[in-house]
């Protein structure tokens, strides 16, 4: 601990996280009626990826953990031969330390149909083509499968038996790094040739690390000189009444791909020895916690990864949702839009949500909530969390529903995206209501310092293309409630120390409308849109601490690690996002309609047009900020 105190918890903070004895299932497991691999339920009975199970014990049988439930039954929850565990575990003795698994060998549980279209192909009892052949598909089958493997020189499609048991199909053979397909994936509104592979995204040889998430950081001689240098600054401008908030964005966490996607746990882990060890009032992790292009286990069991490691900064910490968050983008771009691999809002809520800082200040609602307001214990400032990605799970036969009711004016819209999260902004209306209230609800003295991982003033300017903010598609493709928000912050902007975004990834700031808007870079090294975050190391962390003086009415962000500075980057943007696949007929109104186009926005127009050679802009970090 720094020998200089700031704030010691004077308002909030020492909020312990003990153990509530629950499991959040990772994958679809079968229920057993005793500690045994075969001990099914009769009839089987199967829990769905994202269930939270309350358990009163821990059962250790032959190769196998299992969690007693408060029902009696039990659940397997680790392969100890594998060390591969089966979800996420709130107690802190049973290891986490994430399982790198390599690309052979490993199961990626995901449901799908695949149309044979080779002359035929054999089913065999195990992913080994000598492995005895059960049946033979002819070409044009349909094959409904429930996981792919890949082994050393194929990929196999697993097909599970209405009668018990399962069985292993063939469907990709690499040749000299070279895939050749024996089908083709049946997938939402067009068929395609192939899907980006699971394990694409699986690089276990670049990844060094094995952080512990539930073990506090022991921090290195530069680190813990680090945080007594950022305690030090701190104390130069902290006053009685301070309030210090620790805050981390786009930290991207992803065990499983690169030595930087794996290390941002360790940046969680620092954030948090510094919130408990030198005082901090609350930490808060700003969106895109994850980075979302993994299967649904292994972003269950990263988030929670996540979660346990803020848990060791025994302070109330909130975390907002982003575009990355439900792995959503898996859904778009490597799983064909089926919905089975994105994590649901309840599994979300379950994870990210259910220890007691989060929970108690979300709102009563029908469906899990993801915004809230949190009073700093003894003090006039609160914090308000906003879910700029507000949107209910929506899905038809196992693929996401079309809907055309929301699309943006002027935009070329295929519909199919508007149900995926990572592809648009959206604040639905009862939110945004509530937020309304909230801020009515003020007393006079109090100030709100609000965090949302999209930005919320892009929703209502034409200059998000300009030099505030980088060429971002999403500012174009927000929906619902979003001007009720905005004008809501500025009937209110005297009360409002300032309003905290992430998820462009550079360090921004502008101060319109009486309020100031800044902007946090990305906690990632290699997603950094700069020049130097291409080139970062692993360690090059970049976290806020956030030093509120509400009588001075005056805000200094300190950064530990590294910053923006101001730049820009030009790219050519060559064509419109989308996919192509809206295949609908169009109806006489929607005909008339493009004979009638609607006034757009100077943003839609520029985004609107295919080809553009578009200037990202930055204005760099800010310390100093008076409100």
């Amino acid at each position: 601990m720094s020998d200089q105190p700031f704030n010691q918890h004077n308002h909030g903070g020492h909020t312990p996280y003990p153990d509530d004895h629950t499991f959040i299932l990772a994958q679809s497991l079968m229920i057993r009626t005793a500690p045994e691999w075969t001990a099914l339920a009769t009839p089987p009975q199967t829990l769905p990826a994202g269930t939270l199970v309350h358990y009163v014990d821990h059962v250790t049988t032959g190769h196998y953990r299992y969690v007693k439930t408060t029902e009696g039954t039990y659940l397997p929850t680790a392969d100890l031969t594998t060390n591969t565990v089966f979800g996420a575990d709130s107690d802190p003795t049973v290891s986490q330390v994430p399982n790198q698994t390599p690309v052979v060998g490993h199961r990626y549980a995901m449901n799908g149909l695949f149309r044979v279209t080779r002359k035929t192909l054999a089913e065999h009892s195990a992913p080994d083509f000598n492995a005895p052949v059960s049946r033979t598909f002819k070409r044009g089958a349909t094959l409904p499968y429930v996981a792919k493997y890949r082994t050393a020189h194929h990929g196999w499609l697993e097909i599970s038996h209405a009668e018990g048991g399962n069985g292993y199909v063939p469907f990709i053979r690499y040749v000299a790094g070279i895939a050749e397909y024996w089908g083709r994936e049946k997938t939402g509104s067009k068929g395609v040739t192939r899907l980006i592979e699971p394990w694409t995204y699986t690089h276990p040889e670049t990844i060094t690390t094995t952080e512990d998430p539930r073990q506090s950081l022991v921090p290195t001689t530069d680190e813990k000189t680090g945080f007594d240098q950022l305690a030090a600054k701190i104390a130069q401008v902290a006053a009685s009444d301070t309030v210090v908030i620790g805050l981390i964005n786009d930290t991207h966490l992803d065990s499983y791909n690169t030595a930087q996607s794996a290390n941002t746990l360790h940046d969680l882990k620092a954030l948090s020895y510094f919130a408990k060890n030198y005082g901090l009032d609350a930490l808060v992790a700003n969106g895109d916690l994850n980075d979302g292009v993994q299967t649904l286990d292994r972003t269950i069991l990263d988030i929670d990864r996540a979660v346990t490691a803020l848990k060791t900064s025994d302070t109330p910490f909130f975390i907002t949702q982003g575009n990355h968050d439900d792995n959503s983008g898996f859904a778009r771009y490597e799983n064909g839009y089926r919905v089975d691999q994105v994590l649901s809002n309840v599994a979300a809520s379950n994870l990210r949500n259910r220890h007691a800082s989060a929970s108690q200040i979300r709102p009563q609602t029908s469906e899990p909530a993801f915004y809230g307001k949190y009073r700093v214990p003894h003090s006039p400032v609160s914090l308000i969390l906003l879910d700029t990605f507000d949107i209910p799970d929506s899905s038809s036969e196992g693929y996401f529903k079309r809907d055309y009711v929301e699309a943006p004016t002027g935009l070329h819209w295929t519909g199919i995206l508007q149900n995926i999260r990572h592809s648009r902004s959206r604040i639905q209306q009862a939110q945004a209501d509530w937020f309304s209230q909230t801020m009515a609800d003020l007393e006079p003295n109090e100030q709100v310092i609000i965090f949302t991982h999209d930005s919320i003033r892009s929703a209502v300017t034409d200059n998000a293309v300009g030099r505030f903010w980088t060429y971002d598609w999403f500012a174009n493709n927000q929906q619902g409630a979003y001007v009720q928000v905005y004008q809501t912050i500025i009937r209110h902007h005297a009360q409002i120390i300032s309003v905290m975004n992430g998820h462009t990834h550079v360090d921004d700031w502008a101060d319109d409308d009486g309020i100031n808007w800044i902007t946090t870079t990305c906690d990632a090294p290699d997603r950094r849109k700069s020049a130097h975050g291409a080139h970062a190391t692993p360690s090059d962390s970049a976290w806020d601490v956030l030093v509120i003086n509400p009588t001075q009415r005056h805000l200094t962000r300190l950064r530990y690690g590294w910053q923006d500075a101001t730049g820009s980057v030009s790219r050519l943007r060559v064509s419109l996002f989308g996919d192509g696949t809206d295949n609908r007929v169009p109806n006489l109104h929607e005909n008339l309609n493009k004979l009638r186009p609607a006034t757009v926005t100077r943003n839609t127009i520029l985004y609107n047009q295919t080809s553009k050679q578009t200037r990202q802009k930055w204005r760099g970090f800010r310390a100093h900020f008076d409100y």
